[in-house]
């Protein structure tokens, strides 16, 4: 019969630095999550908003609109009419009407930003990827 041989204290121990390495490396990338999600939303909202098609671009603010309506953000009644316009019209908006669009979202996402709480705001932003 075979006996067991115990293992020599150096593989063991390479063992325990394995683990610890694991686990290190698993909480940093938890850690690192939220804010590689805000960025990754940011980036992918910002391109959708910069697009080459103007009438697009603003469905696009109007829908972020709508996202951040859901949270107690208000959708200027201009951002709803240049939507619809953008939507149903058969014309490509202007480049000012996209500008004003553009004002439209971004004031009113630093207004609902500026009026919520900070455990609001902070899962807004790192969960919900919203600003």
């Amino acid at each position: 019969r075979p006996s067991a041989t115990p293992k020599p204290a150096e593989e063991e121990n390479e063992t325990l630095d394995l683990r610890i390495f694991g686990i290190g490396a698993a909480v940093l990338l938890a850690a690192a999550l939220p804010f590689l999600w805000r960025a990754l939303a940011r980036s992918v909202r910002r391109r959708r908003f910069a697009g080459a098609d103007s009438n697009q671009a603003v469905i696009d603010m109007y829908r972020y609109l709508t996202r951040l309506s859901r949270r107690g953000g208000i959708i200027p009644e201009e951002a709803t009419t240049l939507a619809e316009k953008a939507k149903f019209s058969q014309h490509t908006l202007t480049e000012d009407e996209r500008s004003t669009m553009a004002a439209l979202t971004q004031r009113e996402a630093e207004s609902l930003d500026a009026r919520l709480s900070l455990v609001k705001r902070l899962l807004l932003r790192y969960w919900f990827g919203l600003f």
